[in-house]
């Protein structure tokens, strides 16, 4: 099989770390790379989610009401994480800050 390169410019640092990152996983960068390009081939895109980071900071009005929900439900009960995080971002798309879709 023939062969091409590809160069492209990252930081240093960042270099160095996912060399040894992947030194620890038994490859080198160039495979890890290759890795990438394969995966992204068979998957016709980006071979994982990308998405803006979500900041959230909620006014202080907004919290004192989650915690008086909390405080006010007598029939509160121990939800599961996922159950718990799904109520979470109900309450985050309520108040309009939600993740970008």
């Amino acid at each position: 099989m023939k062969t091409a390169t590809i160069a492209v410019r990252v930081d240093e640092s960042l270099k160095a770390e996912l060399e040894e990152l992947f030194a620890s996983l038994g490859m080198t960068l160039s495979e890890a790379i290759s890795i990438f390009l394969h995966k992204a081939k068979e998957t016709r895109g980006i071979p994982f989610r990308v998405a803006r980071p979500v900041t959230i900071n909620p006014s202080p009005e907004d919290v004192a009401a989650m915690l008086n929900e909390c405080d006010d439900d007598d029939d509160a009960q121990m939800l599961s994480p996922d159950e718990f995080f799904a109520a979470v971002q109900s309450r985050i798309d309520s108040l309009g800050r939600g993740y970008a879709k």
